[in-house]
């Protein structure tokens, strides 16, 4: 049964093809909120002829932006946990019961941790991230976070850090990591990320910056 205190939060650019399919597995869980970051395609006309809320940004601002804009929206509209996803069907909606009965229990961030990994910068990144704290894949898009997370911080991803921002301000400050295993299926189009040298280079910036806040000390 769909619960109405769960934000499901999917930013979309140019998914067309798989978002209604994406919207159908995880409707269930809770009410989707999708941000359509500036899409060229059908994105927005195929949200529309589904249950889903669209925030649409006029431009394309990027992931980090578009998720930021969804997770305002829900905790300005009362919800009490999101749940975040990828529009591509990558990510395996079935380990989404397991992150909300982790986030009821009170605690504050989960993190899923995905079987496969996409490029080698990813690998390199879980292995050291999951040798100092445990945490093994700090880019996989589906993360659970409670209001009180949100609340203590007042922001989701300033720093342009794919989406991890709060997951290393919440290392710095001895937050509690909860970590959920979920299968990938192989993404249909291109990378969220962007392609090539432009993903190293950004993937490699969010492992710097993702240190430097997470070794950060504490105040």
């Amino acid at each position: 049964m769909r619960d109405n205190s769960v934000a499901i939060v999917i930013p979309a650019f140019n998914e067309s093809k798989t978002i209604t399919d994406v919207i159908c597995k995880v409707q269930i869980y809770g009410n989707v909120i999708i941000v359509d970051d500036g899409s060229t395609d059908s994105t927005i006309d195929t949200v529309k002829t589904t249950s889903a809320t669209i925030i649409s940004h006029k431009k394309n601002l990027g992931y980090e932006a578009a998720l930021s804009t969804g997770f305002e929206y829900a905790f300005n509209n009362g919800y009490s946990y999101i749940v975040t996803s990828d529009a591509d069907g990558e990510l395996d909606s079935l380990a989404i019961p397991e992150v909300l009965k982790i986030l009821r229990k009170n605690a504050m961030i989960v993190v899923c941790s995905r079987s496969i990994k996409n490029r080698i910068i990813e690998t390199i990144f879980g292995a050291l991230s999951g040798m100092f704290w445990g945490v093994s894949d700090p880019l996989c898009g589906m993360k659970g976070y409670s209001y009180n997370l949100f609340e203590k911080y007042g922001f989701f991803d300033r720093r342009k850090m794919i989406g991890t921002e709060l997951l290393a301000c919440a290392i710095r400050d001895g937050i509690p990591i909860n970590e959920v295993p979920i299968e990938i299926s192989k993404r249909e189009g291109g990378s969220r990320y962007g392609g090539g040298l432009s993903s190293f280079v950004k993937i490699t910036r969010t492992i710097f910056l993702f240190f430097l806040i997470a070794y950060k000390k504490r105040d």
